[in-house]
Parts: C-alpha cells; structure tokens; sequence
C-alpha cells in the first residue's frame, strides 16, 4: 500500500504541475491580448485626434464664412459641439480601456506568481515523498539486516520497525496537501 500510495501521491504531483503549466499558458495569452487590445485604442485615439484636428479647421474656415452667412456659421457650431462631445465619450473609452488593460496585467501578474507558487509547493511535496520514500526503504533494509543478524540483530530489528512507521506520515500528510491544491 506504501508503494501505491507514493505513486498516486506522484500522480497527483504531476497533475498539479500540469494545471500550473496551464495557468502560465493561459496567463501569457491574456497579456497578449490585453496588448494587442491596447494598441489598437492607441491607433484610434490617433485617429480621433486628426478627426478633432480637422473639425477645428472647418470650424475656423466656417467663422470666416459667418461675415457671409449666419446660417452657415450656425450649423459649424453644431458640427463643432457634436465633435466636442464625440472627442470626450472616444477619451472616455480610451480612459477606460486604459484602466482595464492595467487591471489586467495585475491579473496576470497575480496569476503568475500564484503558478510560480503553485510550482514550489509541488516540488517541496516531491522532496517530502522522495525522503519518505528513501526513509521506509532504510527501515526495510534495517528489519531485512536486522533478520539476518538472528539473535544478535533483535535490538536493532526494535529500532527498525518504529522507523518504518514514522517514515510514512509525511507522505500522508503530503497526499492531503496535494489533494487541497487541486
């Protein structure tokens, strides 16, 4: 059982690993696209600004215009004040997409070093069963030493099987922390 319990407990590592493994895929998939996402509102807010820079000309051509004709002058201010307010709402959802590309990175970064953890805690659970593992093998060597000796192997047979036992509980203990990080 000893045995069986190592490699299911082994297993397990494994799997843990994996999952992390995918958890650093995915993270750096989720930076890419947060990148990629952000440049793409760099683009448009360039495009924004030579629209904003345009609509200024017109404006200025249409108060020239005004000494010839009211009306005209009236709908460039119109023209003018939907731009206005075009330009905020696109700086608005610039703003916006801005904070959410930092809240992103700090997700992924949070989900990086949460793998990276994730990564040391398995390999300190291989190092426990590993040692446990080495530790009933010494016992059982000590039993299999201790019979052979006969008679004069009988005490160190006592401070064997006591070893024996104590090497396991660590491997248990480790099963239980591996199951919890699933």
């Amino acid at each position: 059982m000893g045995l069986v319990g190592f490699f299911v407990t082994r297993g397990v590592s494994v799997q843990i690993l994996q999952g992390v493994n995918l958890l650093v895929s995915a993270a750096a998939e989720i930076l890419a696209a947060t990148t990629q996402q952000a440049s793409g509102t760099a683009e448009e807010a360039t495009a924004v600004q030579e629209t904003s820079t345009t609509v200024d000309e017109v404006k200025q051509t249409a108060q020239a215009s005004s000494l010839k004709a009211r009306a005209v002058a009236d709908a460039a201010q119109k023209s003018v004040q939907v731009s206005h307010d075009g330009r905020r709402s696109v700086d608005d959802g610039i703003k916006g997409m801005q904070e959410t590309k930092a809240r992103m990175e700090a997700i992924a970064e949070k989900i990086l070093a949460l793998s990276e953890r994730a990564q040391a805690i398995g390999d300190v659970i291989a190092t426990v069963n590993d040692l446990a593992e080495q530790s009933n093998l010494l016992a059982v060597n000590a039993g299999i030493e201790a019979a052979k000796a006969g008679e004069a192997g009988k005490g160190f047979a006592v401070v064997a099987a006591p070893r024996s036992r104590r090497s396991w509980p660590p491997s248990r203990a480790s099963r239980r922390r591996t199951r919890g990080c699933r």
